[in-house]
């Protein structure tokens, strides 16, 4: 009989390791949903015209279009331009990266600090002119959330978008 109060402590101790171990992985869980994991956005810039049945063709116009891929809800803020690394830091640091203004008056732009569900996707027009921001030494555009993050585009997304700007305006 000496050996079930041995095993009564041993059994005891399982239970009580096993319980730490659950309550360890909760916390962490948690700490994980709430303070690290914020929504994403999937930054795209293009150039197209807007087609609508029984209208002629509008166009074309920049969109940056800002995609919430989740996993939670996410407001969306204005968008940004910024230039290299390198530019930002050493060698233009006053005009580095800057705020670009969509045009909101557009009847296909979203509004700024629009909620968008998961899946839910952000339109921000700009004029398609020789003026464009694209003429300009930027590296990349971004959309500011509503946890004061900017998701950035690719590089290699806002590189066709520039090199179609010069295509198309680079007789004039």
């Amino acid at each position: 009989m000496p050996d079930s109060g041995g095993l009564q402590a041993a059994i005891s101790t399982v239970t009580s390791v096993i319980a730490i171990a659950i309550s360890s992985v909760t916390l962490g869980w948690t700490i994980y949903r709430d303070a690290i994991r914020k929504p994403k956005l999937k930054v795209d810039v293009a150039v197209k015209r807007l087609v609508q049945r029984g209208h002629p063709a509008e166009g074309p116009y920049l969109f940056i279009e800002a995609l919430n891929v989740g996993p939670i809800p996410n407001r969306v803020g204005l968008t940004f331009a910024r230039k290299s690394w390198i530019k930002r830091r050493l060698l233009d640091r006053k005009t580095g990266t800057g705020m670009i203004y969509p045009d909101f008056g557009h009847s296909a732009a979203t509004k700024a600090s629009t909620r968008l569900e998961v899946g839910d996707v952000a339109n921000f027009i700009f004029p398609y002119n020789h003026d464009c921001f694209l003429k300009d030494d930027f590296y990349q555009v971004g959309v500011a959330d509503g946890f004061g993050r900017i998701h950035w585009s690719s590089r290699a997304g806002f590189r066709k978008a520039q090199e179609q700007h010069r295509k198309d305006f680079s007789t004039e």
